[in-house]
């Protein structure tokens, strides 16, 4: 799998409201996986392989839109928190009416529009762009 920031990148793209967290490269690792989730793996293309992504090749748009959807997610977990959101999972278990809802994972706004503008993200069965 490739991860498509690292935490220098994240370091660099957080607004001064968060830090950089202890356990920012699974952070990273997991938005990566929902980044390929949200494009069909169609993300895959900005690498020629998987050594490719590990030596942080030469920026392309599309690198640069999947590291910044990284870092992005990250910080939208540092939000909301990514207990909710990782496990895709919301809600709780109550006597009566009100029932769990399992909840389909969230893909931060900012890295929703970051894709979107590069054309990799999927809308349910046609690319955006």
């Amino acid at each position: 799998m490739t991860v498509y920031a690292t935490e220098d990148d994240l370091t660099a793209k957080l607004s001064a409201t968060y830090t950089v967290p202890a356990d920012a490269d699974a952070l990273l690792a997991r938005a990566s996986e929902l980044i390929d989730e949200f494009t069909l793996a169609r993300a895959q293309v900005a690498y020629d392989s998987e050594e490719d992504a590990a030596a942080n090749a030469e920026p392309t748009p599309y690198r640069d839109a999947l590291r910044d959807a990284a870092c992005f997610q990250v910080e939208f977990w540092l939000e909301v928190g990514p207990e909710h959101d990782i496990s895709g999972l919301r809600g709780s278990l109550v006597a009566g009416r009100l029932q769990v809802h399992p909840v389909a994972r969230t893909l931060a706004p900012r890295a929703k529009r970051v894709l979107s503008v590069e054309g990799i993200y999927w809308l349910g069965g046609v690319a955006a762009g």
